[in-house]
């Protein structure tokens, strides 16, 4: 669940085509092909250049770190005059230009098991594709050289949809501006249920691929609700046109916020509960993390996730609460996961600094990188708790409030309220929110132990301590030549009763790693090689007893 500001930008192009002028305009055209399980697109490209001299276009990862576009290249061919050609490994396309033009095309063959495991990676199936612009257009320059881009989408198979995060009409989409502005631009299509709706009079779509256990129906009714409350809250009308897209994605449940879109990709048991936070937080993101940050002035560029993820993922609750779509006690249980989350993180007590040097290591996974969610999530709690309750009037909260102060009255600078942290914790004393304390205690010092209110909604849950088994996989994960082993098995573990042994190849697996949006609270489920046969293995990872502060309903 990432705000598209959180990723490193790791598309920076060593070679800078100067022949390729300011404002050049790039047509493009695109065609969808199926192809068995998966979908092929097919790419046309024709613009200017000031010479005739060679193109070298190079570095074709994309922004989010997947693998050179030219991996996944089928056909590469020039036409009237041009001459293309890949190089080396494919990570480099050579372009000699004819007439000072160029025109090509391309197919990328998108194999979808290769993405199986990366959640941000080309969506595509055998009736669908989805992908970011910086996954199939290819840096003609320099990333933030500003070129006028037109596309068209023709042939689209029998009965598919196309819809786009830059038109609202996607069949011919044109805009000005730079791969590092537009790289999360959006275009997907394929067979849909789509349930049209009006906003303010505006169009706002849901796009939802495959059959969900939820019913589609019921998901794209959630989706208007949450999109609808959030920007009468807001009172943000100030869209064109807004797609809600949901997408299958087996064993995960993710999502990005993005113009003019957010984006879940979901297995198709999700939960209903789960489903509705998740679009309530990215739905957010428009305003927390895309309009407001903190400006983090360390090298770091993480010293505010507690706010961008946390704070957000707070009032996503809340507002779920707000909204009727949640009940009290799932508000709570919210509260409740916050707390045996960071119970049984094993950064929860690491100071910033030390956090700093588990990144510097190249150790920062995905327990560290939710930790700020969690601990944000009870710090915009803890600073709401001589504030928070309901009325007839609705429901009322001084962390809410903050936010539609700081939107309405901070000073913006292209569209950007970015306040240094002196300036942002004096707002938040102004009102009487202790932000400043409980971010130097928790997120500066690392400090696990939160002051939680002991009672909750005047009295109707109150804070208990509770006995509780941590999860516990019963073993770890060693890689050898691309394969995974079983190691350090636990002899007294649930794995080793299961009949896990150390050295044993591990297949696959489901809900494995604790802090992954894959995980549920659930049975493992593995697959390993004994004796060359392939065995598949159930068990319940539990661990040790424990005992937990937990908010318990009287």
């Amino acid at each position: 669940m990432k705000c598209v500001f959180l990723f490193i930008l790791l598309f920076c192009s060593v070679f800078i085509n100067a022949q390729i002028a300011e404002g050049t305009r790039i047509n493009a055209k695109l065609q969808f092909i199926k192809k068995g399980k998966t979908v092929n697109v097919k790419v046309e490209l024709q613009f200017k250049v000031i010479s005739n001299d060679s193109l070298l276009i190079g570095n074709l990862r994309d922004y989010y770190g997947f693998p050179s576009l030219g991996k996944f290249m089928t056909e590469l061919t020039g036409y009237n005059g041009t001459v293309v050609k890949k190089r080396g490994n494919a990570d480099s396309i050579n372009i000699a230009p004819f007439n000072n033009e160029v025109n090509f095309t391309y197919t990328l063959g998108y194999d979808s098991a290769t993405f199986s495991d990366a959640t941000y990676a080309p969506n595509v199936g055998e009736n669908h594709v989805h992908f970011a612009f910086c996954q199939w257009m290819l840096p003609l320059t320099e990333k933030n050289k500003v070129l006028e881009y037109s596309i068209q989408v023709d042939n689209l198979p029998e009965n598919w949809l196309l819809y786009s995060s830059v038109a609202g009409e996607a069949h011919d989409i044109s805009f000005k501006g730079s791969l590092s502005e537009f790289f999360s631009a959006t275009i997907g299509a394929g067979v849909f249920y789509k349930k049209p709706y009006t906003l303010k009079g505006k169009p706002l779509n849901v796009y939802i691929n495959g059959s969900f256990s939820t019913g589609n129906e019921r998901l794209a009714e959630l989706g208007y609700k949450i999109v609808s409350y959030q920007r009468t809250l807001f009172n943000d009308f100030q869209f064109s046109f807004y797609n809600v897209v949901l997408l299958p994605k087996e064993g995960n449940t993710a999502g990005i916020s993005i113009p003019n879109m957010f984006l879940c990709l979901i297995k198709k048991d999700v939960d209903y509960q789960k489903l509705a936070w998740l679009m309530s937080h990215e739905m957010l993101h428009r305003w927390i993390g895309n309009q407001i940050t903190i400006k983090d002035t360390t090298s770091f560029g993480l010293r505010h996730q507690w706010f961008k993820e946390g704070i957000n993922d707070y009032l996503s609750y809340l507002v779920l609460l707000d909204s009727k779509l949640f009940t009290r006690d799932e508000f709570i249980n919210s509260i409740n996961s916050y707390i045996r989350n960071i119970k049984e993180n094993p950064y929860s007590n690491a100071s910033e600094d030390s956090i700093k040097k588990v990144a510097a290591a190249g150790k920062y996974g995905v327990a560290a990188t939710k930790l700020p969610y969690y601990k944000g999530g009870l710090i915009g709690f803890i600073a709401d708790k001589e504030f928070l309750m309901e009325s007839e009037t609705g429901l009322h909260s001084r962390v809410k409030d903050f936010i539609l102060t700081l939107l309405k009255n901070g000073k913006k600078i292209e569209g950007r309220i970015e306040p240094n942290e002196k300036m942002f914790f004096s707002f938040a004393d102004s009102m009487q929110l202790p932000l400043y304390n409980l971010y130097q205690k928790h997120i500066i010092n690392g400090s696990a132990d939160f002051d939680l209110p002991k009672k909750v909604f005047t009295g109707v849950y109150k804070l208990e301590k509770v006995k509780y088994q941590v999860y516990d996989l019963g073993f770890t994960f060693s890689e050898k030549d691309s394969k995974f082993f079983a190691s350090s098995v636990d002899p007294y573990g649930p794995a080793y009763k299961a009949g896990i042994r150390n050295d044993m190849e591990i297949i696959s697996s489901t809900s494995v790693n604790r802090f992954s949006n894959a995980w549920c609270d659930c049975p493992v489920n593995m697959v390993v090689l004994v004796n060359g046969e392939r065995k598949t293995v159930d068990y319940i990872p539990r661990g040790k007893e424990v005992q937990v502060l937990q908010y318990i309903k009287k």
